[in-house]
């Protein structure tokens, strides 16, 4: 059980820092790299959330908020 919730965890955080990516790239300027978003991506799938990165877009807002929900049910 274990081994199957990190896969499902850590597949979640890369498709997440993938869409999100994809989404906010060139539109955030606190996005610079691909690892600007998978460390996003942690941050608001473990809660902490430093705030230090932001979505800007409303894609980008949508994608943060089922991070949310899904990483509150995973958790």
């Amino acid at each position: 059980v274990f081994a199957y919730l990190t896969t499902l965890s850590l597949s979640s955080i890369i498709l997440f820092s993938f869409a999100f990516h994809y989404v906010e790239f060139g539109v955030n300027a606190n996005l610079t790299e691909f690892f600007d978003s998978f460390y996003y991506s942690v941050t608001v799938t473990t809660g902490v959330g430093f705030g230090d990165i932001a979505p800007v877009t409303r894609i980008g807002k949508l994608l943060s908020i089922i991070m949310m929900f899904l990483s509150t049910a995973l958790y």
